[in-house]
């Protein structure tokens, strides 16, 4: 949106407790400089924006598009489970407890693989 309603992204900001506001100059000249807010955490869309735009979004096409995105969203983190706190992956060599290297091997099988 024009920067000029940048305070209106600052209150949104402030009542969800969540995002960033990122600020450009004008693309061409006449135009007006913008600034944009943006949300990039699956886990703040879950606990802000997600209940902030159920609670607020009229009948509408908007909220059409938001339950459309939604629910993708939900169905990727489904298809996608986040790893976050359950430690290092485990070598992928049956009956090999330790930590992945790359290519999913711990460094043992890594570098009988790769010769590295």
């Amino acid at each position: 949106m024009a920067s000029r309603d940048r305070p209106l992204l600052v209150a949104l900001r402030s009542a969800l407790g969540v995002g960033s506001i990122t600020d450009r100059p004008s693309r061409k000249k006449g135009w007006e400089p913008e600034s944009t807010f943006s949300v990039g955490s699956h886990r703040a869309h879950r606990r802000a924006t997600i209940p902030f735009a159920e609670a607020f979004l009229l009948p509408c096409a908007k909220r059409e598009q938001f339950d459309q995105w939604r629910d993708r969203l939900f169905a990727y983190e489904e298809e996608h489970p986040n790893r976050w706190g359950n430690g290092p992956s485990m070598c992928s060599v049956p009956g090999c407890v330790k930590p992945v290297r790359g290519q999913g091997l711990c460094r043992t099988h890594y570098h009988h693989v790769t010769g590295y």
